[in-house]
């Protein structure tokens, strides 16, 4: 598949995560009933938060879409985003429809489920793969796919088990098999979520394995992700022995621990972007710079623009909106050039400058024509541009 491709599906995903968690948010506020039971306005503050992370991801699919760390973020943070849409969806259908709505019953096991073995599997890639996206050696590649059947297997023997709903302690689990059967089944389905746990451990093993053999940058990286990864280890247990009480202080204490471990996690591989230059974030923070400025200098002279015209043209508010936009147009691309470079010259001092004087060489290439001095300008340019320790220039005798 073509990269340019791959950046739109990862983007897409992107606005998935944020449409849910919207949706999702705007439910919860008709019906009253919250995730988890926590305040509305801590819900959105926490999503909200949490929108950065795929966001973080498409950026990284954006320069290295083959590169499977931005997936991790972007697949993974879309997980997240189902537990508020599920819930908001879910009870609005049970207490503010008319009637169920379709698929009610696919939410309700969705909430059964819960993003944390989704999570689980999220933080075993993670480990695994970074910061190269490729695993240490191949037999640690097929750990992937044996956390990955694990968690096949106990989302499917989950949406099986008897008894209630995990928000909904009045309603019967629909797709419940019989007693009988899962009594052979519950011991199944506690054995791919150890196996998937176990899966964990191995990607935290196979993370310090990377670190013993690993050298320079990607030795930096490794450590710094390594602190969160063991904070969402140590919240694993207890959010599972406080399933059964999703508002306890034990599951608050938990989902506490784990948004920290993503959060620092998150952190950590942007750390590593940023600092250590894994995927060549200066083009990103550069263009940052430029369009942020460029946006905010257009939408001002926008709005003035319109604002005076309107003092002049006050019957005619139309023209003077139609006289902006076509201001907005001539003005973008000198202004955008003038931007990057107070931006260039502020903050990349050296590509500034060796732009400048490659111009300068340009010109001289353009009126000399003397060989001798021709020669002497390219040695010196390459000397300020490139600075290297020795810099020499061997002609051919014709």
């Amino acid at each position: 598949m073509k990269a340019h491709v791959l950046r739109r599906i990862a983007w897409f995903l992107v606005g998935a995560y944020i449409i849910l968690v919207v949706v999702g948010m705007v439910l919860q506020g008709v019906t009253q009933q919250y995730f988890a039971g926590f305040d509305f306005a801590v819900i959105v503050f926490m999503y909200g938060v949490f929108s950065l992370w795929p966001i973080i991801g498409g950026l990284i699919v954006s320069r290295h879409p083959r590169n499977p760390i931005g997936w991790i973020w972007c697949l993974g943070m879309l997980f997240v985003a189902m537990d508020p849409f599920a819930f908001g969806y879910a009870s609005y259908s049970l207490t503010a429809a008319p009637a169920p709505l379709p698929f009610t019953s696919l939410a309700l096991v969705w909430l059964n489920w819960s993003g944390m073995p989704f999570g689980i599997l999220m933080f075993t890639l993670l480990m695994i793969l970074f910061p190269t996206g490729r695993p240490i050696s191949p037999r640690w590649g097929r750990l992937v796919w044996l956390a990955a059947g694990a968690l096949i297997v106990y989302l499917l023997l989950k949406a099986l088990e008897p008894g209630h709903y995990f928000f909904y302690p009045s309603i019967d689990n629909l797709f419940a098999v019989s007693e009988p059967i899962w009594t052979w089944l519950n011991p199944v389905m506690w054995l791919a979520l150890v196996v998937l746990s176990a899966c964990l451990l191995a990607g935290g093993f196979s993370l310090i394995l990377r670190l013993r053999r690993a050298r320079g940058d990607e030795r930096q990286q490794v450590k710094w992700l390594l602190l969160p990864l063991g904070l969402f280890v140590i919240g694993i247990p207890i959010v599972v022995f406080s399933e059964n009480d999703p508002t306890g202080l034990m599951m608050l204490l938990g989902g506490g621990m784990h948004m920290l471990a993503v959060s620092g996690a998150v952190a950590a591989t942007a750390f590593a972007i940023f600092k250590y230059r894994l995927y060549d974030i200066d083009l990103i923070i550069h263009r940052t710079l430029v369009y942020s400025a460029l946006t905010g200098s257009l939408a001002l002279v926008y709005f003035l623009s319109v604002v005076l015209l309107q003092q002049v043209f006050s019957e005619q508010s139309q023209f003077s909106i139609v006289l902006s936009t076509l201001a907005m147009a001539a003005l973008f691309a000198p202004l955008r050039r003038r931007i990057q470079q107070i931006i260039d010259k502020r903050f990349y001092r050296r590509r500034y400058d060796a732009e400048r004087i490659i111009a300068t060489f340009a010109v001289q290439m353009r009126d000399q024509v003397e060989l001798e001095k021709l020669s002497a300008a390219l040695l010196a340019t390459v000397e300020e541009t490139m600075q290297p320790e020795r810099a020499s220039l061997w002609m051919r005798d014709s």
